[in-house]
């Protein structure tokens, strides 16, 4: 098996660092700026489109976007990131079963810091490689589908809908993981096979033969 692990929201805390990614993009749009309670409840449930700049028209929204990702990279974001608690023994854990990808839909800045980090921790050697995904959703599914590898066990652990979406596309087996910037519904209706609370979760379907992933449409080990 391979596991494509999405870094934010799996590996990363992003809550803090998104929020401060937010304040800096709406202070440079000149727009009012939501608490951080709101803005994550409204981000996760809905989306930035539907519901943080409701009522922008789609080019605003656009470059809305651009700065917003933009400033996910600047020292004020990077300096919020945080690794998940427990996360080295969970990847560990994850490494029995088969080896894990990074990757990420922030720009290539971005997964800079996030390899320094990883670097920095336990988890230096928890992943092959780290990728970063920041096309347009017809390149993502290519991209994914190279990490792929032809491996039809594939598991995508996604945690945004981007990802989900790119990986459903590609018809890769897609776990969803609402520790990010998506609530579990989010998940599920942007193609997600199975919603699990968290990688703990994982581990326990794994370590049970995986009954349930299968159950949603993972191939069976046996016929890998």
């Amino acid at each position: 098996m391979r596991f494509i692990i999405e870094l934010e929201g799996p590996v990363f805390d992003i809550k803090d660092a998104h929020f401060a990614a937010y304040q800096k993009a709406v202070a440079e749009a000149g727009w009012s700026s939501l608490d951080q309670a709101t803005f994550w409840r409204l981000w996760r449930k809905q989306g930035l489109d539907a519901s943080l700049l409701m009522g922008a028209t789609a080019l605003k929204i656009k470059q809305f976007w651009g700065m917003f990702q933009a400033a996910l990279a600047s020292p004020e974001s990077i300096t919020k990131l945080a690794l998940q608690e427990d996360i080295s023994r969970a990847v560990s854990s994850l490494q029995r079963f088969g080896f894990c990808v990074g990757v990420t839909t922030g720009n290539e800045t971005l997964l800079e810091e996030y390899s320094r980090l990883l670097a920095a921790s336990t988890l230096a050697e928890g992943f092959v490689s780290c990728k970063s995904l920041t096309d347009g959703p017809r390149q993502r599914a290519s991209q994914l589908g190279e990490l792929a590898a032809g491996d039809e066990r594939t598991v995508l652990l996604a945690s945004s809908d981007i990802m989900a979406r790119a990986s459903s596309s590609t018809g890769l087996f897609t776990v969803g993981l609402p520790n990010g910037c998506c609530h579990s519904s989010r998940l599920h209706s942007s193609g997600a096979d199975i919603v699990y609370k968290g990688l703990e979760d994982v581990l326990a379907s794994l370590g049970a033969g995986a009954v349930d992933m299968i159950q949603a449409g993972l191939k069976p080990a046996s016929l890998g």
